[in-house]
């Protein structure tokens, strides 16, 4: 019977430990060039991407970590993003148009799945990516304000409202809108 107790203990305290459980996806990650990350520009080098999938919550906290994961460089949020079909791979995406270093991250896809992340940038940094990119950027004021699609005339789509007191984003009327849709590049002459 003890025997039982003390297996049932060591079962319980290896589940319950939250910092194991919370962080459902990881991804290592190198990027070659200097790149930039909601509220950071990171050199080039190896790091670790985790998400927080709490159930229920629309927006994702996301961590990135150094590559031996000893420190967390910074937490930013990210909302649902889909593509046509899974990636045996991770796959990050850049902006297209944004030329100049650093060079902001628009989505993080882990290997084998359909749904990923869009990040979403402090909404002046969002409208500036908006502008070179020519396509919409989400941006917030906070990780808890309304999350807005930032078009590249300045126009703002909301697409979730900001964190109630319950601790939930909730979608409300006005900000039920689905994202703009992506614009075809023209292709250039060569």
């Amino acid at each position: 019977m003890l025997a039982i107790f003390m297996v049932l203990l060591t079962a319980s305290s290896l589940s319950a430990n939250p910092a194991t459980e919370q962080w459902s996806k990881k991804s290592v990650i190198t990027l070659t060039d200097l790149s930039e990350v909601p509220g950071m520009v990171i050199e080039p080098g190896t790091y670790v991407l985790k998400a927080d999938e709490t159930a229920g919550n629309e927006r994702t906290t996301l961590l990135l970590l150094n590559q031996d994961e000893s420190q967390v460089l910074t937490s930013f949020i990210a909302i649902p993003d889909h593509r046509q079909r899974p990636d045996l791979d991770t796959v990050i995406t850049f902006f297209d148009g944004v030329s100049s270093d650093p060079k902001p991250i628009q989505t993080w896809f882990y290997m084998g799945e359909m749904n990923g992340y869009e990040f979403v940038y402090p909404k002046p940094r969002a409208k500036e990516i908006s502008k070179f990119a020519e396509d919409h950027v989400m941006g917030s004021e906070s990780k808890d304000a309304a999350i807005f699609a930032i078009t590249p005339n300045g126009t703002e789509v909301a697409v979730y409202d900001a964190r109630g007191k319950s601790g939930k984003a909730s979608i409300t009327g006005q900000a039920a809108r689905a994202k703009p849709g992506r614009r075809p590049r023209p292709k250039q002459p060569r």
